[in-house]
């Protein structure tokens, strides 16, 4: 009888963690961070010594958000990235790019309650940013182009996510790009001129990103 009285105590606990931070007035802080590092390899499976084509990025993205209504909140989001993408044509020849980007944004969230501990949500995006860096080529016979690169970019996304409350107040979350709207406007200037590029591009992929993340919970403060 002991063993039941604790455990229903254990759940009716446990509920009360998504009950009481999901409602209108709580408040959400937390963020991510990313990291992504992809070399190539040669036909037999052994890396060169300078891999052909080398990526190498890093990301944190702040948030915080407030609910405006039970099980729906809304928010704004920072970003700061670096990317070092180097492709290799020989020991001596190469075109390295290095960048550092900054971006803000708002989004939205609505949960759904799946357990006492489990919530899924949805979540759409909007986010804008811009990104500074130099270009490096050099190529035998061909002279060398130093260049400065500068970016924009906008981006329109859905995300569906879960949460976990590890306790009261930490969850763990996990979420996938399920669908993304992206305008990108990058500009080059060397010594012989400039040139600028736009691309525009939909993407619907769900596994094109996955992202892993912590968030605080601030419940509604007692009146």
């Amino acid at each position: 009888m002991r063993t039941i009285v604790i455990v229903l105590l254990f759940f009716s606990i446990s509920a009360a963690y998504a009950q009481t931070q999901l409602v209108k007035g709580s408040k959400l802080l937390g963020g991510s961070l990313n990291f992504n590092s992809v070399s190539e390899t040669n036909d037999a499976g052994v890396p060169f010594r300078f891999s052909p084509q080398a990526t190498r990025s890093f990301g944190i993205n702040p948030r915080y958000g407030w609910f405006v209504r039970d099980n729906v909140a809304f928010g704004i989001s920072l970003g700061f990235n670096t990317l070092s993408q180097r492709i290799n044509f020989s020991t001596n020849d190469f075109d390295h790019l290095r960048s550092t980007g900054f971006s803000v944004g708002v989004f939205t969230r609505r949960y759904v309650a799946l357990s006492p501990r489990f919530a899924l949500f949805g979540e759409g995006s909007f986010s804008a940013g811009l990104s500074a860096g130099n270009r490096e080529v050099r190529r035998s016979g061909t002279g060398n182009i130093d260049s400065d690169v500068r970016g924009f970019s906008a981006s329109l996304g859905i995300s569906p996510g879960v949460t976990f409350f590890a306790t009261k107040r930490l969850a763990v979350e996990s979420s996938v790009g399920l669908a993304s709207v992206l305008y990108l406007r990058n500009s080059e200037t060397t010594a012989s001129g400039s040139s600028i590029a736009n691309n525009f591009g939909i993407s619907a992929n769900p596994f094109s990103s996955l992202n892993v993340g912590f968030i605080w919970y601030f419940a509604k403060p007692t009146e």
